[in-house]
């Protein structure tokens, strides 16, 4: 690829394209094209998008540097929500975004992500949903996401709103292998119906807000998982503290039907917890039917538990902790985790 959309434009659906060099491209593919670099583009904090899917599938980029993209709210360097299929193969997404926002890469249906690093973006390192499905992040490396610059001093995007490391509203989807850390918000995010994630052996580590965090949705497998220093900054708490049982290094929010197992926790600001509030805007909204076993949770500090503000009798919901191993930290259970 020599002239960039020129280059698509005059090839069939389906080409593989080889690209070297620094070039600030916005590039629509067609379904089934290739885009295999070495090579890096720059938006040069004057373009805001480097690829725009448009609703095609099957379309590939590996090997590629994204980069100094003008991504504002709701906005990413790679603008691939709509998409089928896409493929995302050791791809480096880093510094895109605005004092607005910018995510470094939102998804489609049954996209790929293997390997990789995304970082630096202004809001989210990986974004999506609203209609998406089957999405597969493995072996990748998400981190230092939602800062307003490189200092990681202050972040850019309110986590009441979004922000961090991967926040998604797309059922099935699975995230293995990847180390999500030191995200401005919270690491893995699945809020609003976002139903059956799978969280599977990853290292989640120094994200300012809950380590793994599943908000009104239903089904999650959480296993296997290394989650470490997470919430010390949590957004409840203006900064600082463990408010209520907020800033988890593993919480489910309003969420049930859900297994948090095999983990490994230390040093959160909270350890396993689960909040109840009345929800209306997702369904079902009901923290209920959670099996929460063989999990190793240390403080200092902290609690692990569940607990409700809108008056629910939790005890009734079929929320089991079993097997699970503690150091200098307090079990509450399903009782006495009040704020404090």
């Amino acid at each position: 690829m020599r002239s960039g959309q020129r280059d698509i434009d005059a090839a069939p659906p389906g080409t593989t394209f080889c690209l070297s060099g620094t070039h600030n491209w916005t590039l629509t593919p067609k379904s089934g094209d290739r885009f295999i670099g070495p090579a890096i583009l720059d938006g040069q904090n004057k373009t805001t998008t480097g690829f725009l899917g448009n609703g095609t599938s099957n379309v590939t980029l590996a090997n590629l540097e994204i980069r100094n993209y003008r991504a504002g709210d709701q906005e990413a360097a790679i603008s691939a929500h709509g998409t089928t299929g896409w493929v995302f193969r050791n791809l480096q997404v880093h510094d895109n975004g605005t004092a607005d926002g910018g995510t470094g890469a939102n998804i489609g249906v049954d996209s790929r992500i293997l390997g990789g690093r995304y970082y630096n973006n202004r809001t989210l390192g990986i974004g999506g949903g609203g209609g998406a499905d089957g999405w597969i992040i493995d072996g990748a490396e998400i981190d230092h996401n939602n800062f307003t610059n490189n200092d990681y001093t202050k972040r850019n995007t309110s986590c009441g709103y979004e922000g961090g490391g991967v926040k998604w509203t797309a059922d099935n989807t699975t995230v293995k292998n990847s180390k999500i850390h030191d995200n401005a918000c919270k690491g893995l995010w699945a809020d609003l119906n976002a139903d059956n994630a799978k969280i599977v052996d990853n290292e989640v580590y120094g994200n300012w807000d809950e380590g793994i965090f599943i908000e009104i949705s239903s089904g999650a497998v959480v296993t296997g998982n290394t989650v470490s220093g997470n919430g010390l900054k949590n957004d409840n708490g203006s900064g600082s503290g463990c408010p209520w049982l907020w800033g988890g290094g593993i919480t489910l929010a309003s969420s049930g039907h859900a297994e948090v197992a095999r983990n490994t926790l230390s040093g959160n600001c909270n350890g396993i917890t689960g909040t109840q509030q009345t929800r209306t805007e997702g369904k079902p909204g009901l923290l209920e039917y959670v099996s929460i076993h063989d999990n190793l949770i240390v403080g200092p500090g902290g609690k692990t538990g569940v607990a409700a503000d809108n008056g629910a009798n939790l005890k009734t919901r079929s929320i089991v902790f079993a097997n699970n191993a503690f150091d200098d930290t307090t079990f509450c259970g399903l009782g006495d985790c009040a704020a404090g």
